[in-house]
């Protein structure tokens, strides 16, 4: 109990302390390069939410290992108060984050089919099958593919990934061989926190950032893994690109509309209907296959 209540303590601190050095700080990282301001939230973006994460599986997570309900419920209601912290520090208005001049650059020789050109130019865009691409989200893929090859190369290529897998399975029986189990799932719930962390700074300039975002980017999250399978690294990928496949034709359909060859104008829906799709598809994978694409019975 004195564990959880210093941590609310330390939260609570941590906001006002944010809320007395904000227009100091906001002055100094804005006088920056936008370079340096993206890699300087990179850094301080997954060092914070690797501390967070680390504090969280501290103080709240740990006591709940055996009730796991309860720790849903928990790092669910977390959200709702973080988000009432951003509120109250920067106000409920979104924000607006630039792109690097790395990937944002406009010249004669951009957009560009040649590598090189375009590195060196920093061209904002590049021709990939005849079509100019933008830079930045070519950057978020490759941001993204890296993030995947990383994770599952320390899951089954370490003797720390090796750890963890064990853990899970029986953690009683690592503790016996002298590995401090409870440690070990705290680093990694911090490189978790530190993962979700950066990648909300490589999608900023993509798509801003604003209060509420947190829960809308959970719930697409929780559809990954449903439909990948939990615990697969190979279903989260395939769930990934099912859901962003669903919701890029969605938002196509629904701003372009369904026309058929007999229809005088064309059907337009609700972008409400874009995000519902990924929804049913999760219906539809768990309807034919219970535990997900790549999912294994326990």
């Amino acid at each position: 109990m004195s564990r959880t209540l210093g941590m609310v303590a330390a939260f609570a601190a941590s906001a006002l302390i944010v809320l007395f050095v904000r227009d100091a700080g906001e002055q100094f990282i804005l006088g920056m390069d936008s370079n340096w301001r993206f890699l300087f939230a990179l850094v301080t973006g997954a060092a914070t939410g690797g501390a967070l994460g680390a504090a969280m599986e501290w103080g709240l997570i740990r006591p709940l290992y055996s009730r796991p309900i309860y720790q849903i419920l928990l790092t669910l209601g977390l959200t709702f108060v973080f988000d009432q912290v951003v509120r109250f520090v920067w106000g409920p208005a979104g924000a607006f984050m630039e792109i690097p001049k790395w990937f944002s650059t406009k010249s004669k020789e951009c957009p560009s089919d040649n590598l090189l050109v375009w590195f060196n130019q920093h061209c904002d865009s590049i021709f990939i099958m005849g079509r100019p691409f933008p830079s930045y989200r070519l950057f978020i893929i490759l941001v993204g593919v890296i993030m995947v090859i990383a994770i599952w190369l320390l899951l089954t290529r370490t003797r720390f990934g090796m750890i963890i897998r064990a853990g899970v399975q029986d953690s009683e029986m690592v503790e016996a061989l002298g590995i401090n189990v409870r440690r070990v799932f705290t680093l990694v719930f911090a490189i978790g926190a530190a993962l979700a962390g950066l990648g909300g700074v490589v999608a900023a300039p993509f798509l801003g950032v604003y209060p509420g975002m947190a829960l809308e980017f959970l719930l697409q999250a929780f559809i990954v893994v449903v439909i990948g399978g939990l615990g697969s690294i190979p279903g989260a990928v395939a769930g990934a690109l099912l859901v962003g496949l669903a919701r890029a034709y969605g938002d196509n359909i629904v701003l372009s509309g369904i026309q058929l060859p007999w229809m005088q104008d064309a059907i337009t829906g609700s972008p409400a209907l874009a995000r519902a799709s990924t929804v049913l598809i999760m219906a539809i994978v768990l309807f034919i296959k219970p535990t997900g694409i790549f999912g294994k019975k326990e």
